[in-house]
């Protein structure tokens, strides 16, 4: 009875998504909502600029032949204008008026196509025109299938009222077949667009998805070789894609910009850490290795980006508008525009930030720094948009914050544990470690203090650490590490099923457990 009660819910369910989200669950179909809106929209333009055009080539050839009712021609011609003007006016408005100026077309062709059937036959013949419509109607737009059916239903059930009411038997018993084989064939049409374009989009936002956080996790090993420069990829791929917007860039061009900026250094993977985190000044071979993180950067892209932009990105951010800078000393508009906007957003992080031989620079410093590089190291209109965020930023909220720092629950009731763990974590800068013996005191930290990450023993009095992590879940999504000797296949099946961050073997390496850390901290 039970497998039977499943097969019904399978089913019911399985129908719902369809009706509602094109077979997708609610939060699948969310996540490629603009997508398809967009991709509706293109089909607007399209169907409305194709409806407008034939409308009025058959008016002027209504004009010198009679090939049908200019009047009716006048009427599709003038609502596929209105349709092409609003989805170009509101383009950017994806779901609501995607959704209006889409069925105010199909609204539009449909009267066209009844009003066409009945010219067309005479009221006493059948109709062929509204059969044509019914069919083409679900190719237009995607759009939630409970309501697209309702739509062809409802234009279909109209048509055949007029029908009946205006031609005669025969004419409408033709009627009512043609449009009942045309229903159903306008459903199965839209039922296979949906299918096929629903999935194609879902699997490329899925493939989108990836290849960000492909991309967001190399900037983040890049900026791990420096604990002082964390989350500077990310903050010069933010300012470059500010300094993009102010330019009137295009979205797509926009999130070129913002990839390149977040792969812009990585070229330092080839560079020596105990270069990159010197406290003092480089001795000029030691520069030279640093001059060639641009160029390693380019050849790497190169393999694993098809855009070349992103690339150029990454090999001239360090040219200077002067022909100064390297690798290639190129000058002024010679060097690709994406690489001139990431150097902007590269110097101002730079100065923004704190570094291992000083402070970040006050907003003043900063900005007269952008201002005195402007024709000499910057481009000086990419700098004065520079200069215009800076001083829209009034309260230097841009810079990096200098007063984050970390809270680290360590829950264990071994005291020597949690002391050995503490002596390990001391070296990570900005990052509390706060003890729990238990249970109660493990939740009452959680209750009262803001904890970044846990590190949680499996054994612990009156309660596993499998348990108390379930507990801990119900109160509040935070990375959770398991601390275990039990190297066991149930142990490693529970870390993985519960979902726990990551774990650590017992007793804990000081360099795993440091970079183990402070790669979920910063990531």
């Amino acid at each position: 009875m039970s497998k039977i009660t499943d097969i019904i819910i399978g089913i019911t369910r399985h129908l719902y998504n369809w009706l509602f989200y094109c077979g997708l669950n609610r939060n699948e179909f969310k996540s490629i909502a603009n997508q398809i809106y967009s991709r509706n929209m293109k089909m607007i333009k399209t169907a409305s600029g194709l409806v407008a055009a034939l409308g009025y080539i058959y008016i002027i050839i209504s004009l010198f032949a009679p090939v049908g009712n200019v009047w009716l021609y006048a009427y599709i011609s003038i609502a596929g204008s209105i349709s092409l003007c609003l989805s170009i006016r509101f383009k950017n408005n994806n779901s609501r008026y995607t959704l209006i100026i889409s069925h105010f077309l199909l609204l539009c062709v449909t009267i066209y196509g009844i009003i066409l059937s009945f010219l067309s036959g005479h009221f006493d013949s059948p109709s062929t025109s509204i059969i044509v419509f019914l069919v083409i109607l679900p190719l237009v737009i995607i759009d939630r299938p409970l309501r697209m059916y309702f739509v062809i239903i409802v234009y279909a059930t109209i048509f055949l009222i007029l029908s009946k009411e205006f031609k005669t038997s025969d004419a409408f018993l033709t009627d009512l077949v043609n449009t009942v084989t045309c229903i159903f064939l306008g459903l199965v049409v839209y039922t296979i667009n949906i299918r096929i374009n629903v999935r194609e989009l879902y699997h490329s936002k899925q493939i989108e998805n990836m290849n960000t956080g492909i991309i967001t996790s190399l900037a983040s090993t890049i900026d791990a070789k420096d604990h002082y420069t964390s989350g500077h990829s990310q903050r010069v791929a933010n300012y470059s894609l500010l300094i993009a917007k102010k330019m009137g860039k295009s979205v797509e061009e926009q999130r070129i910009i913002y990839t390149a900026g977040l792969l812009h250094d990585i070229g330092k993977i080839r560079v020596s850490e105990s270069i990159i985190n010197k406290n003092g000044r480089l001795t000029n071979q030691e520069f030279d290795q640093i001059k060639v993180h641009p160029s390693s950067g380019f050849h790497i892209l190169k393999n694993i980006q098809s855009n070349e932009q992103i690339g150029y990105g990454a090999k001239y951010h360090h040219e200077r508008y002067d022909g100064s800078g390297y690798p290639n000393r190129l000058e002024k508009e010679n060097i690709p525009e994406i690489a001139r906007i990431i150097a902007v957003a590269d110097a101002y992080d730079a100065m923004a930030s704190d570094r291992s031989y000083r402070k970040s620079l006050s907003q003043d410093i900063v900005r007269s720094e952008i201002l005195k590089g402007k024709g000499t190291q910057f481009d000086p209109d990419i700098a004065d948009i520079m200069l215009d965020i800076i001083d829209n930023d009034i309260d230097y909220n841009l810079r990096e914050k200098d007063d984050q720092s970390y809270n680290i629950l360590i829950v264990d009731d071994d005291n020597l544990s949690i002391e050995n763990a503490k002596s390990i974590l001391s070296v990570l800068v900005n990052t509390s470690i706060i003890s729990a013996n238990n249970e109660n005191e493990a939740l009452s930290i959680i209750n009262n203090y803001d904890i970044d990450l846990i590190m949680l023993d499996i054994n612990i009095k009156d309660i596993d650490g499998f348990s108390l992590y379930k507990k801990i879940i119900e109160l509040q999504d935070i990375p959770t590490i398991l601390m275990t000797g039990d190297k066991s296949k149930d142990t490693l099946k529970n870390v993985r099923t519960l979902g726990f961050t990551d774990y650590l073997t017992k007793p804990l390496n000081e360099s795993i457990t440091r970079e183990t850390v402070y790669s979920i901290l910063h990531t």
